[in-house]
């Protein structure tokens, strides 16, 4: 049995998606299962991605932000590390999403 790259709790403006590790290969399978379920039923308004404990990211990870944000009218960005801030910043996607109290600061 594979073990949930991600946890999901309530928050006041949404779902938080909680991803654990590295977002790349298997995870980024779950993930977007997890986002096609809830956009297929009731898609939040609002989703909060937290990346606190998110060490490595992948362009496959980053692939799938991409496509919650097309998918969803407000995704927010909550603990990005600098490693996933920097790959935000050399794709040019920083200024794409909204980013939460525990980001980063953009350079």
């Amino acid at each position: 049995m594979i073990t949930p790259a991600f946890d999901v709790v309530a928050d006041r403006r949404g779902p938080v998606l909680k991803l654990l590790g590295e977002f790349d290969g298997d995870e980024v399978i779950r993930f977007r299962e997890a986002l096609a379920r809830w956009t297929t039923l009731e898609p939040p308004r609002t989703l909060i991605i937290d990346l606190t404990d998110v060490q490595y990211m992948g362009s496959r990870g980053l692939g799938e932000l991409i496509r919650a944000r097309e998918r969803l009218p407000h995704v927010v960005l909550k603990g990005v590390q600098p490693q996933v801030l920097r790959l935000l910043e050399v794709t040019h996607l920083a200024g794409v999403f909204e980013l939460a109290d525990g980001a980063a600061t953009p350079r």
